[in-house]
């Protein structure tokens, strides 16, 4: 497997997500592969906790409806149910907008490296 330097995949975003309070205690997860790393021991911030904050930043950036589904999910976890009412959506268009969240997370998060993971496999291949 290529590791890129400062990608983080899909599944990571998923993982990060799903266990965000573990995240937010700067906890990293054992199945979780190392992301963003850094001078953590200068400046206090270790992996779990610059994941945080790079999530942070990256759902902010989520359109208004997307952003709250995510924080209500994954964050605050308000029961599902009440998340339908209070949006007036049905639970397609929550599993979409979930699934949608992800996406964009990804491509914020990524930015120009989107593609590069890709262009390696094709580049070893050749």
């Amino acid at each position: 497997m290529t590791r890129i330097d400062g990608y983080v995949s899909k599944k990571t975003i998923q993982l990060w997500l799903e266990n965000y309070e573990s995240l937010a205690v700067g906890d990293r997860f054992p199945d979780a592969p190392p992301s963003f790393t850094g001078p953590g021991a200068l400046d206090g911030k270790g992996d779990g906790r610059l994941n945080k904050i790079v999530l942070d930043l990256a759902i902010k950036q989520l359109p208004k409806n997307m952003r709250y589904v995510v924080l209500a999910r994954y964050v605050v976890k308000v029961p599902r149910k009440r998340i339908l009412h209070t949006l007036s959506i049905n639970a397609n268009e929550y599993y979409k907008y979930c699934d949608k969240a992800v996406d964009t997370l990804y491509l914020i998060i990524n930015g120009d490296m989107v593609g590069m993971k890709q262009l390696i496999k094709k580049l070893s291949k050749a």
